[in-house]
């Protein structure tokens, strides 16, 4: 059976594999937006403000469609 290859992150040699057609691609966690929502909720517990016990922050898939986007 086919195995569907994915991973995490936009390191190159992930990009690589995902233009070689050996990944199908790779989903990209936002460092800048997770440091915000971070900060965010630490002023919220600071004010005694309630808070959730999970925060979903968005994510972008990469594929080979796309690819050109990521590539620094």
């Amino acid at each position: 059976k086919d195995v569907v290859v994915m991973g995490v992150d936009a390191l190159p040699k992930a990009l690589d594999a995902i233009e070689a057609g050996r990944m199908a691609g790779a989903i990209l966690q936002d460092p800048e937006l997770q440091g915000r929502g971070a900060a965010r909720i630490a002023v919220n517990v600071l004010k005694g403000e309630p808070q959730t016990q999970n925060n979903i922050l968005p994510s972008e898939l990469i594929t080979k469609e796309n690819l050109g986007q990521y590539r620094r």
